[in-house]
């Protein structure tokens, strides 16, 4: 099941770049897999889509813990 949801969070950012919310699933499915590569690329993209301070802090508190 974890499998097939992080294949379904990867059609999701592909055919809607865009989609924050997904991005940010994506990342932490990535570093729960320890898939520390793909993690940082992830939170990178919800680093760009995302404006708000205290998101960003998040996101860069999990990218310090890869």
């Amino acid at each position: 099941p974890e499998a097939e949801a992080v294949e379904t969070l990867e059609k999701a950012v592909k055919y809607r770049p865009s989609f924050l919310k997904a991005w940010l699933c994506l990342a932490m499915a990535y570093k729960k897999n320890q898939d520390g590569v793909k993690a940082e690329s992830a939170f990178q993209e919800c680093l760009a889509l995302d404006t708000n301070v205290s998101n960003q802090e998040f996101y860069k508190k999990h990218l310090q813990s890869l």
